[in-house]
């Protein structure tokens, strides 16, 4: 029973999947969502949200 769950899920995922990429290239296309994704600090990791930059913790 719980693999019928996990495979209905994993279903579900693939096609909502499929139509959110789909919607993307449709729209603003690969180049330019990836330019995006790699243009937010927030998804890049060295800022926080306020856009202070993250320092290393030395111990």
């Amino acid at each position: 029973m719980a693999l019928y769950v996990v495979y209905g899920c994993g279903f579900i995922g693939v096609i909502v999947g499929f139509i959110w990429a789909e919607r993307i290239r449709k729209t603003l296309g690969i180049v330019t969502f990836t330019a995006y994704l790699l243009s937010t600090p927030e998804i890049d990791g060295w800022r926080d949200i306020s856009g202070n930059r993250v320092k290393r913790k030395v111990t």
